[in-house]
């Protein structure tokens, strides 16, 4: 997916979810997935280990370090991607802005105390 922003998704009368914005879209790791959106949804640390523990079954060290770690790359993929639409883009949106808080968000995750654990966990 890689783009699992809330705006991507739609859900009509029938209540069936549709995918309206895909231009990014191929077979990606699940805790790629869940580490967007989780970042996009800005979930407490109990929300994500419940959607964890609903999704997967089962909490377990191994998958909460993969989707630490995966935060911080989604977080530098999308910081990087602002800077390009920033220097190429003519839409009225503050790519610059937008892609250094995406940058500064990483480095915070980077420098969690926890980041050599997740590391080695994942």
């Amino acid at each position: 997916m890689n783009d699992t922003l809330a705006g991507n998704f739609m859900l009509n009368a029938e209540r069936q979810i549709r995918l309206v914005d895909f231009e990014y879209a191929s077979n990606n790791d699940r805790h790629y997935e869940l580490a967007l959106w989780f970042g996009e949804m800005f979930f407490s640390d109990e929300m994500e280990l419940a959607l964890i523990e609903d999704y997967f079954g089962q909490v377990s060290a191994q998958t909460v370090a993969r989707i630490k770690l995966n935060k911080a790359l989604a977080d530098i993929k999308w910081s990087t991607w602002a800077m390009v639409q920033h220097a190429v883009s003519q839409l009225d949106f503050d790519f610059y802005k937008y892609g250094t808080w995406k940058h500064m968000r990483a480095r915070s995750i980077i420098n969690d105390s926890q980041w050599e654990t997740w590391l080695r966990q994942a």
